[in-house]
């Protein structure tokens, strides 16, 4: 189990590789966009980015120095993912499938509607999608073209203890992190007169069954530990998650142990496996992108760093794929950063 949590700086890596910058973009200037980006990934030579409105942009970055608009969908969507060459985008009261194979250019050839339940996220394990409105819901999308609903897993079942505390309800509000057999979500708030602020209520659940999710356990983490799902990593042994800056210990999932917060990974984002970034602002004038490889949660070694100033103040997703890193900043201003690793 894990006890200690990060150390407060992660160990020099023995072959730290250089992060070079070789393409930025102000995305929405560049192709004529009126809102923030919320959301991307990248898949083969293309970019799908999530605007704040719902629609979704297809940027060919096969030259990183200048991509190429090849589509802008004019959806309603709240949230993406991608697998296997397939885009999942979830709207208000649906789910649609669109293959990405080929140009890139989304086509879509399924469609799952939700007359019921307002979708606000999703995950994507196999043939099965996880999506999550007033309760988590298991959709089989073996035939892409004709999802079906399986099954649906009723959150906050039995009910948590709160230490006296007061619970804000059951709502799977967040699907933070799944991998081959536990799935991790975000339930509700917990608010404590003598506590600063409120909590947030999470619950283990185990998926080894696709069809009938099984409850583990529940663990409360501060407000401020939440980072939606781009901040929450999931190890591949099923053994820890990361949520923000807090690591939690679910080797045990009826027993999860909170380890204390690190400021190391207060602003670690990231979602390939066990490499996240986070920057180093240990000296102001010289703020460093580095990338942090916590395949082991208790001994973090820096894997990469930027020779010049990294200058952005946040960012909101990043995606490594093969030699290069890339990252969309959030803000008014929306970037798109790719790092080459070398």
């Amino acid at each position: 189990m894990v006890k200690n949590g990060f150390i407060n700086k992660p160990i020099e890596g023995k072959n730290p590789l250089k992060l070079k910058l070789v393409a930025e973009h102000q995305v929405t200037s560049l192709f004529g966009l009126s809102t923030q980006m919320t959301d991307f990934y990248v898949n083969n030579s293309f970019a799908y980015i999530l605007e704040r409105t719902g629609k979704i942009l297809v940027v060919d970055i096969n030259n990183h120095e200048k991509p190429q608009r090849v589509d802008l969908l004019a959806t309603r969507t709240n949230g993406i993912y991608l697998a296997d060459n397939y885009l999942y985008a979830i709207g208000d009261r649906s789910m649609a499938i669109y293959d990405v194979t080929g140009s890139g250019k989304p086509r879509q050839i399924g469609y799952f509607p939700d007359k019921k339940d307002y979708i606000e996220h999703i995950y994507v394990k196999g043939n099965i999608a996880y999506i999550t409105g007033r309760d988590l819901k298991l959709i089989n999308v073996k035939d892409k073209t004709a999802p079906k609903l399986m099954n649906t897993y009723k959150a906050g079942s039995p009910a948590p203890e709160t230490g006296g505390c007061s619970f804000g309800g059951y709502r799977p509000r967040c699907l933070l992190a799944g991998n081959k057999r536990l799935l991790v979500l975000s339930i509700g708030t917990i608010a404590c007169e003598n506590d600063t602020g409120n909590k947030l209520f999470y619950e283990i659940a185990d998926i080894s069954n696709s069809s009938q999710p099984i409850y583990m356990g529940s663990f409360s983490s501060r407000s401020g530990e939440f980072l939606s799902s781009n901040g929450a990593f999931l190890n591949g042994s099923d053994s820890w998650i990361m949520i923000g800056s807090s690591i939690i210990d679910i080797s045990e999932p009826a027993s999860p142990v909170v380890v204390d917060e690190q400021p190391i990974c207060r602003f670690c984002i990231g979602s390939n496996g066990d490499l996240v970034t986070t920057v180093d602002r240990t000296i102001a004038a010289f703020p460093k992108l580095l990338l942090i490889d916590i395949s082991n949660p208790v001994l973090p070694v820096i894997a990469g760093s930027t020779e010049s100033p990294f200058l952005e103040k946040y960012i909101c997703k990043q995606q490594i794929v093969g030699d290069y890193v890339y990252l969309l900043t959030c803000g008014e201003a929306n970037k798109l950063l790719v790092f080459k690793m070398k």
